[in-house]
């Protein structure tokens, strides 16, 4: 899954947890940055210390890609 894919993917996950659909579209960005922060400033998980590993890199690409939504 690109990176692109992933960011809309986690938006509409925060925007489905909602069933009466009032979460706004800047809302379910705030929501998905948060995860995508968890994700990236997780002690330990030793990838993430690693700042030029695949998986860190992805993450960080997401976050981007969210910050175009």
């Amino acid at each position: 899954m690109t990176a692109k894919e992933k960011a809309k993917e986690l938006m509409q996950k925060a925007y489905d947890l909602d069933q009466h659909n009032k979460t706004t579209q800047s809302r379910c960005k705030q929501i998905a940055l948060l995860c995508v922060d968890e994700i990236l400033n997780d002690t330990l998980n030793p990838l993430v210390y690693e700042a030029e590993s695949e998986f860190y890199l992805y993450w960080e690409d997401v976050r981007n890609e969210l910050s175009l939504l």
